[in-house]
């Protein structure tokens, strides 16, 4: 008798929670539901576990994570996660093209910050 795959946490459960705990400022709680969410590829779980990173909230700042965490939100197209590594890799990272290409996506999904960044 073969045993089924075990289920996947409701992931939506997870970020709510998260959101709950970041407002909070139980960055602890926050950053503990935001990652196993994003561990599954929630992309704003993974948004949210990025700024934290970013920010040092919960957590040593971290951008290298904080960028990866960016860019698996960025490639579902969360404009916001296109606009937040488009600035950390121009700030840190110096990749200008890839940071344009980025703001470029984000302004043509209405992304006023994006469009702003790029004149």
């Amino acid at each position: 008798m073969s045993s089924s795959p075990p289920q996947p946490p409701n992931l939506l459960n997870l970020y709510n929670l998260g959101c709950h705990y970041m407002e909070s400022c139980d960055y602890a709680k926050a950053l503990s539901h935001f990652s196993t969410a994003a561990s599954y590829g929630h992309p704003l779980s993974c948004h949210n576990l990025a700024v934290m990173q970013s920010q040092g909230l919960g957590c040593a700042i971290n951008n290298e994570e904080a960028i990866k965490n960016f860019k698996t939100a960025a490639e579902r197209r969360f404009p916001e996660s296109q606009y937040s590594l488009a600035i950390l890799l121009k700030n840190h990272h110096h990749d200008i093209e890839t940071a344009k290409e980025l703001l470029e996506s984000a302004a043509s999904q209405g992304h006023v910050a994006a469009a702003y960044s790029l004149g």
